[in-house]
């Protein structure tokens, strides 16, 4: 499911990965799976990974907020809701 939506992203005009192909995927897969700043963003009924995000670690104890969806499901409110989950998550 990640490569399926990090291969969309090979010439996005926002956070392209122009480098990513099929051979990178597995090593880009460990390192997010392992990163406590990545989260996935799965669909509750079927579990699919339709996308990730971000929750950076920053200077002076801050945060940095970004997401990236699969294009089959952009503006449907995904993005919104794993925001809000995810900010709920900081604070607890």
């Amino acid at each position: 499911d990640l490569r399926e939506y990090m291969l969309q992203r090979i010439d996005a005009e926002f956070e392209g990965y122009p480098d990513f192909k099929k051979e990178k995927s597995k090593e880009e897969i460990k390192f997010r799976a392992e990163s406590d700043e990545f989260f996935a963003i799965e669909l509750k009924e079927t579990h699919k990974v339709i996308g990730n995000i971000y929750l950076g670690k920053r200077e002076f104890n801050n945060r940095e907020l970004g997401y990236v969806l699969n294009e089959n499901y952009q503006n449907k409110g995904y993005g919104t809701q794993a925001s809000k989950a995810i900010v709920e998550y900081a604070f607890e």
